[in-house]
């Protein structure tokens, strides 16, 4: 899993590392290796399954609402967080429709479909 993070020199020394893309997941350390390490360790605890699927359930209560935009967001965090969750592609794919992006939602069903396949056993 693959996310970016943010590393900035803090004006009273030592570095402030953060992951933008998940929300309030910040650390810091006195060197860059550590401050590294330390972001490391809080993304861990911050995409731990329960985490994941709040980020879907959540997506589906502003998909429910017509927050088409917040909806996206979330299941974005979601299929970042855990790149096989099935049920995100399919509810990004309703979303990218309601949002008039007719070819996102053709390629996030098409991964579904993928994702689906690989987990049928021969």
């Amino acid at each position: 899993m693959n996310i970016k993070v943010i590393l900035e020199e803090d004006e009273d020394g030592g570095y402030v590392v953060y992951a933008p893309s998940l929300n309030g997941c910040i650390s810091q350390g006195d060197t860059k290796d550590e401050a590294l390490i330390n972001i490391k360790e809080a993304i861990e605890l911050y995409i731990e399954p329960k985490f994941i699927d709040s980020y879907f359930y959540r997506g589906k209560v502003k998909f429910h609402f017509k927050d088409y935009k917040g909806a996206l967001e979330d299941f974005n965090i979601t299929i970042e967080l855990d790149p096989n969750y099935v049920e995100a592609y399919d509810h990004r794919a309703l979303v990218k429709s309601e949002l008039g992006d007719y070819l996102g939602a053709k390629n996030d069903r098409d991964i579904s479909q993928n994702l689906r396949y690989d987990e049928v056993p021969f």
